[in-house]
């Protein structure tokens, strides 16, 4: 009884929530480069007029795909020309946005002479979505295999990390040191427990139950969402969420990865990962940006983050900023990276 049970909720689980390979339409190889990076025809019915309105007008631009281990992903790479030695700036973004969340930051360095290099990861945005548990270590593998497949060489570079993004390029420092010049932290996840508590947690962790209950609270995520902007009526909501509404609806595996993340991923237990980080001596500078409006991740736990990170860190609150200020207040937020990186 119980292995049929077991059945029946994979059966149930993988029907509800499929993963695999986003269908896309290949239509060349990127010339000079190699076969696995690929381009893909935007002219099909996966871009729908409301996503090709929101992709064309949030998109960095210059984007491609590449094969890695557990499937195609998503990225730009804004190189330069004015020398080899220009910082790296890798960025990892949160939960349930693409990276297109990282477009001013990731253009406005890129204009400064450094490169960028921004992707989606697995199961967000356009990258495909592996039948395996989104986890913490996933997205750091992701991480290194990108750098690696992309011969990106550099000996360290600076790191950004949004709200669970935050948590992943933390992570990511804590295993690989020296590779990580600087660390910029926008509102990470981590201290606080972000997932559902109480009974919503025990019903999302049953089978066949928690699927049906995960996928009866998206019209609350996009809810919840909305609660993260200061402009709740602004034009970059709105196309944020058409894009999240697009992803979720054409993008095989986006919800199932949505749903693996909220069971699978560390969502309180960074702090033990910020010590080691701390203490270790190559441990990098720190940069904890913060929206003072925050409502998503409150605005005490800037504080916590700051006080486990001493005299390693500086913390910099944006005057009213809520979770989104990325996007909303990208001048400010970009002004107190610039000012840091050249510290």
């Amino acid at each position: 009884i119980d292995s049929a049970f077991a059945y029946l909720s994979w059966l149930y689980y993988w029907l509800t929530f499929p993963s695999g390979p986003l269908t896309r339409v290949v239509i060349s190889n990127v010339k000079g480069s190699s076969p696995q990076h690929l381009t893909y025809d935007t002219n099909t019915d996966l871009y729908e007029e409301a996503h090709e309105r929101s992709r064309t007008q949030l998109n960095i631009g210059h984007e491609k795909f590449i094969r890695l281990s557990f499937g195609v992903v998503r990225y730009t790479y804004l190189n330069t020309n004015i020398t080899k030695n220009s910082p790296l700036n890798v960025f990892v973004h949160g939960f349930s946005t693409g990276m297109d969340l990282w477009r001013d930051v990731a253009t406005a360095l890129h204009k400064q002479g450094q490169r960028c290099l921004v992707f989606d990861l697995y199961g967000r945005g356009w990258s495909d979505s592996p039948d395996i548990k989104m986890n913490a270590e996933l997205f750091v593998n992701q991480i290194v295999e990108l750098l690696y497949s992309l011969n990106i060489t550099d000996k360290s570079f600076n790191l950004y990390g949004v709200s669970m993004g935050g948590v992943i390029v933390q992570l990511f420092t804590k295993l690989y040191p020296e590779k990580v010049s600087k660390l910029i932290l926008c509102c990470p996840a981590g201290l606080s427990v972000n997932r559902p508590t109480g009974i919503k947690a025990l019903l999302l962790s049953l089978p066949i139950i928690g699927p049906v209950v995960f996928k009866k609270s998206i019209p609350f995520l996009e809810k919840s969402a909305k609660l993260q902007w200061i402009d709740s009526n602004s034009e970059l909501l709105q196309l944020y969420s058409e894009n999240f509404r697009q992803c979720y609806r054409q993008h095989k595996g986006y919800l199932r990865s949505l749903y693996s993340s909220l069971i699978h991923f560390p969502w309180d237990t960074i702090q033990t990962i910020a010590q080691k980080i701390n203490s270790d001596e190559k441990c990098p500078k720190i940069l904890i940006l913060w929206g003072d409006k925050d409502t998503m991740i409150d605005i005490s736990d800037a504080h916590r983050y700051h006080k486990l990170y001493n005299q390693n860190s500086t913390l910099v609150i944006i005057p009213n900023a809520n979770h989104s200020f990325l996007v909303e207040q990208s001048d400010a937020a970009i002004s107190a990276i610039v000012q840091f990186l050249n510290l």
